[in-house]
């Protein structure tokens, strides 16, 4: 696991609770002196991958939209809105040749 000098896990949280239900009282990790943008940055990419997303904290939060993207973050609160209006014209089915009505 990484963690910050205030032992905040900023990397191997899925880790350290599957150290906890283990029983284990102690696990190794690594200290790390980075600065708060940096540990930030570590914590979302830790999850690009595995973890789940809070988007309404991302969301409000002062993060940086762009900055999120980069790093694999799928965000759903920018997407523009669909003004679409719905015809009752047949569309084709995304996984055969058939129509939909």
């Amino acid at each position: 696991m990484i963690v910050n000098d205030r032992m905040e896990v900023l990397g191997g949280n899925q880790r350290l609770r599957a150290c906890i239900a283990l029983g284990w009282t102690t696990v190794p990790c690594v200290v790390v002196d980075w600065d708060e943008a940096k540990q930030r940055r570590a914590m979302i990419k830790d999850n690009t991958h595995y973890g789940e997303f809070d988007q309404d904290m991302l969301a409000n939060d002062d993060w940086d939209t762009e900055e999120l993207k980069e790093w694999g973050v799928p965000i759903d609160w920018d997407k523009p809105e669909e003004t679409e209006e719905p015809t009752n014209e047949p569309k084709p089915c995304k996984h055969c040749e058939k129509m939909i009505p």
